[in-house]
């Protein structure tokens, strides 16, 4: 059993750990980073891969609320820090807190903006530059991210739902539910058949595509390309679904693969009608949706969560699963760096 199994499969563990944490301290940190956000003109979301695209969650949220932008990291430290002013909140997510650009933010920026952090060491470079620590309560990772962007998510949501004063309690039993959900999928003894069964259809997987449209379904396609990259070292890129019809919709064949991630809200059918038109241009497709679509000639995973936040939840393990049995059909493990390390020392 690799490491990226062992790690995926403690996720619902660590999401419950992070609810009973945060639990004790009444939320403070996260009520404190929401005051701040709602208390200045702008907000800026940074970090690098899986901590890059994690805030696309809550975008549409936080948008009524305050100016949000997101910059990666690399593009930030490089080009962008002098549009920083004293009044923005900078928020930065690192699971090591060790990661050079946002160390490099960071102490750039420190007592010259309000720093927020969500990060999985407290005494890490990046946590002791920050005004405001938000910590993943994760047990260490050693392979592909997978536990530390389920508990980012989690606190981006409760983060949203201090700013857009959600019921707590409805947020709470959402991520526990998703939970839940992701334990029963875990548990149950046709999911390894089923995820070998999609390995196959996909065979060689040389090129996959992941599509989404909104929040959970968009972050879900970025997050699901970056590490089937890492992991099955196929060639893959996460597309909007406007974006996938704007010209890369001409790379559909028997040779090319898609993802298709459909949550049921106001952008389904537009989701739905695309993975038709891709289907019909002769690729495989599978469909991760919480919908009641059904259609005998594409692969379809149904997840059991009627909401975004369990959605994004459930849907990230989904496609790690799936990663898992890409990856074997392709003769790797899963989780194995052969060029890379995990926390890149080099910007």
């Amino acid at each position: 059993m690799s490491d990226f199994y062992k790690e995926l499969t403690a996720q619902p563990q660590a999401l419950k750990r992070l609810i009973e944490e945060y639990q004790k301290l009444d939320y403070a940190p996260i009520r404190k980073a929401a005051a701040l956000i709602t208390s200045q003109p702008t907000v800026i979301f940074s970090g690098m891969g899986t901590s890059y695209f994690a805030p696309m969650a809550i975008r549409d949220k936080l948008a009524p609320y305050t100016k949000m932008l997101s910059i990666e990291a690399g593009e930030f430290y490089e080009g962008s820090l002098e549009m920083v002013k004293p009044d923005d909140v900078v928020m930065l997510i690192s699971q090591s807190g060790e990661s050079v650009e946002l160390v490099k933010i960071a102490s750039a920026l420190k007592g010259k903006a309000t720093i927020l952090c969500i990060t999985n060491d407290t005494n890490s470079s990046l946590a002791k530059c920050s005004d405001v620590i938000m910590p993943l309560y994760c047990e260490k990772e050693k392979s592909i991210t997978n536990k530390t962007y389920t508990n980012t998510l989690a606190i981006l949501f409760l983060l949203a739902g201090f700013v857009t004063k959600q019921s707590l309690d409805e947020i709470v039993e959402e991520i526990l539910q998703a939970s839940c959900e992701m334990q029963s999928m875990l548990e149950h003894p046709d999911t390894a058949r089923r995820f070998q069964e999609i390995s196959k259809y996909f065979a060689p997987a040389q090129t996959i595509h992941f599509i989404g449209k909104g929040g959970a379904s968009l972050v879900s396609s970025y997050q699901a390309s970056l590490i089937f990259m890492e992991g099955a070292k196929c060639s893959s890129h996460g597309f909007s679904t406007g974006a996938f019809r704007h010209g890369p919709v001409e790379v559909c064949s028997s040779s090319h693969n898609a993802v298709i991630f459909a949550q049921d809200s106001i952008y389904y059918d537009k989701t739905t009608a695309l993975a038709e038109k891709i289907l019909a241009n002769d690729s495989k497709v599978l469909m991760v949706t919480n919908g009641s679509y059904q259609n005998d000639y594409m692969q379809l995973v149904h997840i059991q969560c009627d909401n975004e936040v369990g959605f994004a939840l459930v849907s990230a393990m989904v496609f790690e699963l799936l990663l898992v049995y890409v990856a074997e059909s392709r003769n790797l493990v899963a989780g194995d760096f052969a060029i890379t390390t995990k926390i890149s020392k080099i910007d």
